[in-house]
């Protein structure tokens, strides 16, 4: 037994509020996928539209933008009612994973074949019977597994509500660094209890901090956990609501423009390594032994089941203590970069098992070579049917890049923030952020769209 034993009461409520956040959000996700995703498929054309702006609105940005408007710019407006975080952050992780979940069950009900509701409504079956008893039991052999996957992410999304003053198992974890500087240590110690709640999530993140004494920090947490709820719910319960002020607005620009640039840097730099890094993945699992198939998809596994924030925090705040000190710039990059090279090897593997093996063998009889023929034939093809979930994948970094605001990259986000800070104004900096980071997005998914127009019209 050492001192972090002291910590096991405060890792108990910080694993039960962890696991109260994540069930109450996924069945708060549910009801919300179902109303969007049908609503996106139903044959009127308003409602099609609102449904499909909607899921385009709550897709476009970083749940972390959300979860930050919704907390502190959102009290901010006049008549607005301030909710407690772990109201908050259960809303929006159910509001966010809902358009996620809307596009799963859109497509679970497209691949129901039209001729099944035809055929039930000439038996005499009226719409709503219809519906429910012959097109959603078949949509969900389609929406359970690809939900199932929604509902293990969302677990993972749980890390961003210690933002907000949740005392979650990370924020517990961040506890227990400040007070026992075991940084290394207490990533290893939380492992079995992320473990628990997902069989991706293996370890927990911690955060750099000065601290006092070991000896009664224990104490102290739990003394001093009430104390502060309360003074921090008093100072926010006592924030003016403020109106729009557009000449602050105008002002704040150039450093938000600024944070812009930097998340399109960050993801260039992300994106190319994981779309590098995940084709030299997959064509080591195709083509080597078992042995390096096996050890590439552990790998793979362990990185794509630790939230990402446990990554950052663990490269920017424990290597250092083994020797290993590297910018919080390049910590992000390495970060993201390799968790989705992880997620696009999966795609560029699909993608590879999925070409006919007369190909191979025709480069073969031509007396090509192994190298030649991977990089003139097979590569080509793999990265031509990869390409629209790779597009997304890009998609996603460029959001995901948002979180690396909590080891000091000034991206969109760490710039809106710090202009809250600086005028304790969050109504503009984070609004204007959340239609930016709405509005980068749009470029990508017109390009999304339009290559698989021309991807279906090739019939490729």
């Amino acid at each position: 037994m050492d001192q972090l034993t002291e910590f096991l009461p405060a890792i108990g409520q910080g694993m039960l509020m962890t696991v109260l956040i994540a069930v109450l959000s996924v069945a708060g996700c549910v009801p919300v996928s179902l109303i969007l995703g049908i609503s996106r498929r139903a044959r009127n054309d308003l409602v099609r539209s609102m449904a499909g702006s909607i899921i385009e609105l709550l897709r476009g940005a970083s749940v972390l933008i959300y979860l930050f408007w919704v907390y502190y710019a959102l009290p901010a407006v006049p008549g607005m009612p301030r909710f407690d975080p772990v109201t908050v952050s259960i809303v929006v992780l159910s509001l966010v994973g809902g358009a996620y979940g809307a596009e799963i069950v859109a497509s679970g009900l497209q691949a129901v074949p039209r001729g099944q509701a035809e055929a039930s409504q000439a038996l005499g079956l009226s719409k709503y019977r219809t519906f429910s008893l012959v097109v959603i039991p078949q949509a969900l052999s389609q929406i359970v597994p690809a939900f199932s996957s929604l509902a293990i992410d969302m677990v993972k999304w749980t890390s961003v509500a210690s933002f907000v003053g949740v005392q979650d198992l990370l924020s517990v974890a961040n506890t227990i660094r400040t007070s026992t500087y075991a940084t290394v240590s207490t990533y290893r110690r939380r492992r079995p209890l992320f473990s628990a709640l997902s069989a991706d999530q293996l370890v927990v993140r911690t955060r750099r901090a000065r601290t006092a004494a070991q000896s009664c920090a224990a104490r102290r947490w739990h003394a001093g956990r009430k104390t502060r709820n309360a003074a921090a719910g008093a100072q926010l319960r006592g924030a003016p609501a403020m109106s729009w002020d557009w000449s602050y607005a105008v002002s704040i620009l150039p450093e938000l423009l600024w944070g812009v640039l930097v998340t399109l840097l960050i993801t260039i730099a992300c994106s190319a390594i994981a779309l590098v890094g995940g084709l030299l993945i997959a064509i080591a699992q195709v083509s080597s032994g078992r042995v390096v198939h096996l050890s590439t998809r552990a790998i793979q596994e362990i990185f794509r089941g630790v939230p990402i924030l446990v990554l950052l925090y663990f490269g920017f705040y424990a290597l250092p203590e083994i020797g290993v000190l590297l910018p919080g710039a390049v910590v992000g990059v390495l970060v993201l970069g390799i968790v989705y090279a992880a997620y696009c090897a999966e795609v560029y593997r699909g993608a590879l098992i999925t070409i006919p093996p007369g190909l191979r063998d025709a480069s073969i009889a031509l007396g090509l070579s192994p190298f030649v023929m991977w990089v003139r034939v097979l590569v080509p093809i793999a990265v031509r049917k990869s390409m629209p979930a790779l597009v997304n994948y890009v998609l996603v970094l460029y959001k995901q890049s948002s979180f690396l605001f909590a080891i000091g990259v000034p991206v969109l986000l760490a710039q809106a923030q710090l202009a809250g800070y600086q005028s304790f104004r969050y109504l503009e900096p984070y609004t204007i952020a959340g239609i930016l980071y709405v509005l980068m997005n749009v470029p990508f998914v017109l390009y999304q769209r339009r290559f698989m127009l021309r991807l279906s019209a090739s019939g490729a």
